[in-house]
């Protein structure tokens, strides 16, 4: 490897804390990673909120620098000669880090708490606060902020700085708070059209407006890794930390999802499909939940939806193989969805899986959950049940897919698979089928962690700026043509779990309808109205 220069990717991540090192072609030379489970052991109890398995502040911080010890002497033990120029972090967007004067955390991570939003100003604000912020009050980690400062007021006045909980990792090791506005926007309180913190609506809050940290672009440098830090790592003084960015979207740039007409569809616990726009104001359908981000890449912002995928399949794999160790779980899974492969769609006819055991996302959110199993018989087996979910999922990703399309009023022709959830392939296919759509895949599964060691290396002038950095890169691809287009008539069913959600919300049902009405009776959907696009 000689003299290699490395660029390391921290992600923070929902499910796991991964150390990658990068060469800049895009290789992975060494990796750590440590299940998050291992720093949920936070509780916070306010009346009548009480939550349990928050992620603690400290043990995260703890668990980073052991991640880039290991990492640091991996990278000694398989490249000694191997440089390590600089870090980047990335991870979670929302959830953030409130600290005092002593920068000790006053709260586990603030995230997208069980709270209710008509209990804090934000309640009568929604088109105000979506309209500046892109997000709606509901999907706004800020409102737990606002409702923290309202319900335990006399802790929060102990709080002097709030970050991202990425800001709050690279200021462990920097010793500079500073975000990008991608992790900003994540937050849910910047505001997208002037490109700073929404001061007023934070103000309205009982929040001080200061608490946020300076905002610089992603990919910019901050300085040398602190000397307690590269102490305590392994990793060399030397070592320079960049700003780096929030997760889907460093994943993004780094596949170079920068223009409009491509997708970045993320398969993991949760999907994401997002798709870039041009920084200007995109009008907002009053209805369904999407999310307007800022970018990685300059002067592009990103709409956003996401629902729960992996992690029902997950439910799934434990329900179907309970009673077996893991590795023992996963053969009986693979063979389960091998058969599943072989299945036609007319074999399907009458069975249809509600996905929403964790409530839904899209079309809007309703924290009810419903998910249900109909049409099952005594001809059924585990392999039709596994179909059904999987071709659940690819249903709703069609329509969400088709919503952005309708909204942002030209096609999406390149959509890039990644994540996990790529190693589900009979997934990945279905979704083809129901799109239509070739999708490519990279075969490279850290897809954010590498975005963050791109920032890293924009600002020790490895690369020259996003666009180069993903040239540079070594990635192979697939790609997964769709095969026969799905039956008419099997895409009728999927709306028939509307009938049976007595816990859904109203509002969600009906839309869910009209939405599913427009996608089957018309190839390419060019006006909602059910959106209102």
């Amino acid at each position: 490897m000689g003299t290699e220069r490395v660029l390391i990717g921290l992600d923070i991540g929902n499910t796991n804390l991964k150390a990658i090192a990068f060469t800049p072609s895009g290789d992975v030379i060494a990796s750590t990673s440590l299940s998050t489970r291992e720093v949920k052991g936070a509780t916070v109890h306010i009346p009548p909120l009480h939550l349990e398995m928050l992620i603690d502040p400290v043990l995260l911080l703890n668990a980073i620098q052991t991640l880039i010890g290991d990492l640091s002497a991996n990278l000694e033990r398989i490249a000694t000669h191997a440089s390590v120029r600089a870090i980047a972090v990335t991870g979670m967007g929302g959830p953030m880090v409130a600290l005092d004067q002593q920068n000790v955390p006053v709260y586990p991570v603030i995230s997208l708490w069980p709270i209710d939003v008509q209990e804090t100003v934000l309640a009568d604000r929604d088109k105000e606060f979506y309209e500046v912020t892109g997000y709606h009050p509901h999907n706004s980690p800020f409102a737990t902020v606002a409702w923290l400062a309202q319900h335990d007021p006399s802790r929060f006045r102990r709080v002097t700085q709030i970050l991202p909980v990425v800001s709050y990792v690279t200021q462990a090791l920097s010793g500079v708070a500073v975000c990008d506005p991608s992790l900003a926007s994540g937050t849910g309180i910047w505001d997208q059209g002037s490109g700073h913190w929404a001061r007023e609506i934070i103000s309205a809050a009982a929040v001080s407006p200061d608490c946020f940290p300076p905002v610089t672009s992603a990919g910019t440098l901050i300085g040398p890794l602190r000397s307690s830090v590269a102490s305590r790592t392994g990793l060399s003084e030397t070592t320079l930390v960049a700003v780096g960015g929030h997760d889907y979207l460093c994943a993004a740039g780094a596949l170079g999802i920068t223009k409009p007409g491509t997708m970045l569809n993320m398969l993991g616990t949760y999907e994401i499909l997002a798709t870039p726009h041009r920084s200007a104001p995109v009008v907002q359908p009053s209805d369904v939940d999407l999310i307007d981000d800022t970018h990685v890449y300059p002067k592009m912002r990103a709409l956003m939806f996401q629902v729960i995928g992996g992690g029902h399949l997950e439910w799934l794999r434990h329900m179907l193989t309970g009673g077996l160790d893991e590795p023992a779980s996963l053969r009986q899974w693979h063979q389960i969805l091998a058969r599943s492969a072989q299945i036609r769609d007319e074999d399907m006819a009458n069975l249809v899986f509600a996905p929403f055991l964790f409530g839904r996302f899209f079309p809007e959110r309703c924290i009810h959950p419903h998910g249900a199993l109909l049409g099952l018989s005594e001809r059924h087996g585990p392999e039709h049940v596994a179909r059904a979910m999987i071709d659940a999922l690819s249903y709703v990703s069609m329509e969400a897919v088709k919503t952005l399309e309708a909204i942002q009023g030209e096609d999406i022709t390149k959509i890039i698979v990644t994540g996990g959830g790529t190693q589900n392939a009979l997934w990945v296919q279905r979704k083809a089928d129901f799109l239509q759509t070739p999708l490519l895949v990279p075969y490279v599964t850290d897809t954010s962690a590498l975005g963050a060691a791109l920032a890293a290396g924009i600002a020790v002038g490895v690369y020259t700026d996003w666009d180069q950095a993903a040239r540079t890169l070594a990635i192979p691809w697939a790609e997964i043509a769709p095969g026969p287009p799905v039956d008419r008539q099997y895409l009728d069913q999927f709306i028939r779990w509307d009938d049976v959600s007595p816990n859904a919300c109203a509002h969600t049902v009906d839309l869910s309808r009209r939405i599913a009405q427009e996608i089957t009776t018309q190839a390419h959907t060019r006006h909602m109205p059910a959106t209102g696009a």
